[in-house]
């Protein structure tokens, strides 16, 4: 039976603007063994994906939604419109966002107060996903 703990396989990218931000979700999901590559925006993040083998090393995309030059909520649908199929969580500090469903499909979330939240959040779907229910 796979180990739904067990995240060391398990890949993030993280797109965040603040260097602080980008420490402390790196040490959170650091703290959960998940593996990390880092971007500090979301130019540099969809230059990143648009090479097919830097692509195929992300699981899953943790990005602030507040951010200059692109909100995380457009940088998911740029990912999404380049047919990119990567589970998207978008976190805010802005408590005044509420928690909602970003777009249509099932792979994109909104989690709002602290980025732990998104990294819990990355946690939980990567658990369902190896026991089979996401």
């Amino acid at each position: 039976m796979k180990d739904t703990n067990d995240f060391s396989s398990c890949c993030v990218l993280v797109v965040d603007d603040s260097k602080g931000d980008q420490d402390l979700v790196t040490e959170w999901l650091g703290e959960k063994r998940f593996q990390v590559i880092v971007k500090d925006s979301p130019k540099a993040a969809i230059s990143f994906l648009k090479d097919s083998s830097n692509r195929k090393k992300v699981d899953v995309i943790l990005t602030d939604y507040d951010m200059p030059g692109m909100k995380g909520r457009i940088l998911a649908q740029h990912i999404q419109d380049m047919g990119i199929e990567i589970p998207i969580f978008v976190h805010s500090r802005d408590t005044s966002l509420a928690p909602c469903r970003l777009l249509s499909g099932e792979r994109i979330f909104c989690y709002d107060k602290l980025a732990r939240h998104g990294v819990n959040a990355v946690a939980r779907y990567w658990s369902q996903r190896a026991s089979g229910r996401a």
